[in-house]
């Protein structure tokens, strides 16, 4: 085959894998609650957009407008062109008739929204329909297969519980009822064994009330026993017992219940599994026709969940996904150049403070499993000791880990005047050539206050370095790197304070350390803005280092990227740029030739690896092992990001 043929041979690959595949294999999506997914025929997979965030350190919550699909086995993230904005608490379901998802409205930071949209072939359509319901969150949706139409049902807007119900034809909606149940908290399903739409909501009562939808009305049900707890719960028809699955949910009173219940067209059944998701509320449910189990995702257990599980015949089941690493910020990840592999250890989410060991070949994760891995390493930071080729890993109780790529050595048992101090973290590290040691600056502790100790590791023991009389303040989340071209260490950002009194400054000052005194780098004309927690790298072989995103002064998630030479910082416009986040782990592969990115907080936690060089970023696609891996060139999926394909 010519050259020409097997570039063009891979191209197609390339392309074809773009249209059939698009999307990554990530561990999860990331934890939120008010969700939807439905299950998807055409595509044989469930499909889950949207949802809402837990509460930042800014006390802000984010919605989300991410696509996923579930493939009985992981979870895909999918990039499509337009997909609608971002929500929460829509309604969606799967109009089996045209072979395409439906969604209607939502909320998104206290808007509530009325637009109408169809995902089919893996592209978001908006429909502009002549007429529709009223803007609107928490309504009931249903698809009736036999009358051909999505029923929707109540939900909340401003003036506060709605009764009326619409049906959509997939091209219009159309008023069928005004004056329906006034019920809050609905959960709605189509019964395909009794072919008909079912409903569960609290009444003005503040009990649960069951209805049937007729030809004429809402027929009110009045079975013995009706699930308590409904509010923010889920329904989903299971086809191989021919019942009706209920999760939930938030109780009238505030409670919550850890219920699972079954009905059977006659009577609800209380099944009590021997394990069960736990007392969650606002996931989401559906039912996977072709594995014949329901799926349960996220929801909120006291905080939000990235958790999926599996339910069928009365039991309950967590479905894991080890592919690669799930979503989390503040990882330690360092470069090992002897073996050429990323190692990353820990970080942390939203439910887990995670103690987990990864290596990255380049190509794909694969999880490390070494006796004497730490069991409990919190906000590790660290760095490559060339001189000794190893990972020097240093935990917040200032104890340090070692790892030579075969065995763990622990340090832990230091006079506490001769250690870091041991109710720290956030802290930053680096690999200092010129003395062979790790160095270590600043935190925040416990006490909620900031410091500026400076440490240095020597393999054996600590020593604490001389602070001079024009030292950097004290910070935390700083970024702080060996410059090549000046032979010095540098400091830029972070978020502290001189003193306890002062008030927080999130900080755009340089410093330098060159061996024995630090020193403020007022001459660099031009620097990044303010930022801390911004993800940098250094690339040995050029001596420039990048510094992308963080979180400004202003508290908001940035995606800029800049490159420092050794003397001058330079803005980058590159393209393909990933969204905005903090705290993401971020090294440079000196053998691939490019910078590398996992993770990180923004709102929510990323779990996708990125690489950058001078073509721009680029998305890894990670697919299950086979016999051998091949690189496809970058392709284009949804709004233009590289994607990088790895078989």
């Amino acid at each position: 085959m010519t050259l020409s043929l097997r570039k063009t041979a891979v191209a197609f690959a390339a392309l074809i894998l773009t249209f059939l595949f698009a999307g990554s294999l990530h561990a999860y999506p990331t934890g939120r609650s008010n969700a939807r997914m439905v299950f998807d025929e055409a595509l044989d997979r469930i499909v889950l957009f949207g949802g809402v965030t837990d509460a930042d350190a800014a006390e802000i919550r984010y919605e989300l407008n991410d696509t996923w699909e579930w493939t009985g086995l992981s979870w895909i993230q999918v990039f499509p062109e337009d997909p609608p904005p971002a929500r929460s608490g829509h309604a969606m379901v799967y109009d089996s008739n045209r072979r395409q998802t439906l969604l209607f409205g939502g909320i998104q930071s206290g808007v509530f929204l009325g637009d109408t949209w169809k995902y089919q072939n893996r592209q978001w359509t908006q429909i502009n329909a002549p007429s529709s319901p009223s803007a609107r969150t928490q309504a009931g949706a249903a698809f009736d297969p036999l009358r051909d139409r999505l029923v929707l049902h109540g939900g909340v807007d401003a003036a506060g519980t709605r009764r009326d119900t619409w049906e959509f034809d997939g091209t219009t909606w159309t008023q069928r009822f005004t004056d329906g149940p006034a019920l809050q908290g609905i959960s709605m399903v189509y019964d395909e064994a009794r072919a008909e739409v079912l409903m569960l909501g609290y009444g003005t009562a503040g009990t649960t009330e069951m209805y049937r939808l007729t030809a004429d009305s809402w027929e009110r049900i009045t079975p013995e026993d009706v699930p308590p707890c409904v509010s923010f719960s889920g329904m989903a028809y299971q086809r191989h017992n021919r019942t009706v699955l209920f999760v939930g949910g938030q109780c009238f009173n505030i409670g919550l219940a850890a219920d699972t219940w079954e009905w059977d067209g006659t009577n609800w059944t209380d099944v009590t599994p021997t394990f069960n998701p736990g007392a969650v509320v606002g996931h989401a449910l559906a039912y996977d026709r072709t594995r014949n189990e329901a799926i349960l995702f996220g929801g909120i257990f006291a905080v939000s969940t990235s958790d999926t599980f599996r339910y069928r015949n009365e039991k309950w089941t967590r479905a894991t996904s080890n592919n690669e690493p799930a979503p989390r910020s503040l990882p330690l990840m360092v470069y090992d150049p002897v073996r050429n592999v990323t190692l990353m250890y820990g970080g942390v989410n939203s439910t887990t403070e995670f103690v987990d060991f990864w290596q990255h070949d380049g190509a794909r994760w694969s999880a490390i499993q070494a006796e004497g891995t730490p069991n409990g390493c919190s906000y590790p930071v660290g760095a490559w000791d060339e001189a000794r080729d190893r990972l020097v890993m240093i935990c917040q109780d200032a104890s340090v880990f070692e790892w030579d790529g075969t065995t763990w050595t622990t340090f832990n048992s230091f006079p506490e005047d001769r250690r870091p101090r041991n109710d720290r973290r956030f802290s930053s590290a680096v690999y200092d050539p010129r003395t062979r040691r790790v160095l270590l600056f600043g935190g925040y502790t416990f006490g909620r206050d900031y410091v500026n100790e400076f440490w240095s590791w020597d393999g054996s023991a600590w020593t604490q370095l001389a602070r001079n009389r024009t030292s950097p303040t004290p910070r935390s989340l700083a970024s702080m790197f060996y410059d090549p071209v000046s032979q010095k260490i540098i400091l830029f950002g972070g978020i502290g304070r001189a003193r306890p009194t002062n008030p927080v400054v999130r900080y755009g000052d340089q410093w330098s350390w060159d061996g024995t005194n630090w020193t403020e780098m007022t001459s660099v004309a031009v620097k990044p803005p303010a930022r801390y927690g911004a993800q940098t790298a250094t690339d040995p072989l050029t001596g420039n280092t990048v510094i992308f995103g963080g979180k400004n002064d202003r508290e908001e998630y940035i995606n800029d990227q800049w490159r420092w030479n050794g003397t001058t910082w330079t803005q980058l416009n590159v393209a393909n740029r990933p969204a905005p986040r903090m705290n993401g782990g971020f090294v440079y592969d000196t053998a691939a030739q490019r910078f590398m990115m996992f993770g990180g907080f923004a709102g929510l936690y990323y779990s996708e690896t990125r690489t950058f060089d001078e073509g721009g970023w680029s998305l890894i696609v990670q697919r299950p092992s086979r016999r051998r891996g091949v690189s496809f060139p970058p392709a284009t999926v949804g709004s233009g990001a590289g994607i990088t394909i790895v078989e």
